[in-house]
């Protein structure tokens, strides 16, 4: 007796972001809840680009203090409206490789690192790596996953709040 090979489900539907598939209307736009999730991630961003700039502002050595805000800049950029931009759903390779390269590594191998205590640095490494994972859910179901990473970036600013005040 031999047996036919198992059926597979339907290869899911890429739709690219321009809705141009066949056989698929282009979106009419965010939903009130895609609307919802992308200005509590774009809040969630402007307080966490806030904190760091707090941070950058009481670096000793003044390079540290500019990259920390240029790290600031791309988590603000990050999590606004380019989570979207127009559609496409993903930054401009400058911004993307900026907060991680920047905040993680240190500002200048011959100035060190910025001067943070392990809480602030631990904070940071997260705040960055969730505002580099929002524009990545364009492509999914930003409705659903961005609100969960906009709390916990704001679990990240908070404990980096609570870092500094251990100092």
């Amino acid at each position: 007796m031999t047996s036919s090979p198992p059926s597979r489900p339907p290869a899911p539907v890429q739709i690219p972001l321009d809705g141009t598939a066949s056989g698929h209307l282009p979106p009419a736009g965010p939903t009130d809840g895609e609307l919802a999730a992308l200005q509590s991630a774009a809040a969630a961003g402007e307080r966490a680009a806030a904190w760091v700039r707090e941070l950058a502002d009481r670096q000793p050595v003044d390079v540290h203090g500019t990259v920390l805000g240029l790290v600031a800049d791309a988590i603000e950029r990050a999590t606004g409206h380019e989570v979207v931009p127009d559609g496409e759903g993903h930054l401009a390779e400058e911004l993307r490789d900026r907060p991680t390269s920047y905040a993680l590594i240190g500002a200048a191998a011959p100035a060190g690192v910025p001067e943070l205590a392990a809480g602030e640095r631990i904070a940071l490494a997260a705040a960055v790596a969730l505002a580099a994972a929002m524009p990545g859910t364009a492509l999914t179901w930003f409705e659903r996953e961005l609100p969960m990473l906009t709390e916990v970036t704001d679990d990240a600013v908070a404990a980096g709040h609570a870092a500094d005040t251990g100092r």
